[in-house]
């Protein structure tokens, strides 16, 4: 907790845990998804889960150049062998503790 002056009057601010998250942008060239569970393993065997970091963001670089036969979104079959919903499996099973 912290306190602050604002307008004249002391304020109480109390911190909840933050939105803290590991996401692959432009440090890459080529995310794929062994960098993602590669990724999740050292925040949890490095600690960084346990210390709040238990998030991992796959914001782009997932998609395919074509949509499935439906016409929906497609991970790509190269870089995401297993697919986006395998992906999440395993993150979540490993950062849930």
């Amino acid at each position: 907790m912290i306190q602050c002056i604002a307008s004249g009057s002391i304020k109480k601010i109390i911190f909840v845990k933050s939105i803290i998250s590991w996401i692959c942008l432009t440090q890459f060239l080529i995310c794929s998804e062994r960098l993602f569970m590669e990724m999740a393993d050292l925040l949890v065997s490095e600690g960084y889960a346990k210390a709040g970091y238990d998030l991992i963001s796959l914001d782009d670089c997932w998609l395919d150049k074509v949509r499935d036969s439906d016409g929906r979104l497609k991970a790509d079959p190269i870089r995401f062998p297993s697919g986006i919903p395998a992906l999440a499996d395993y993150v979540r099973c490993l950062i849930s503790f």
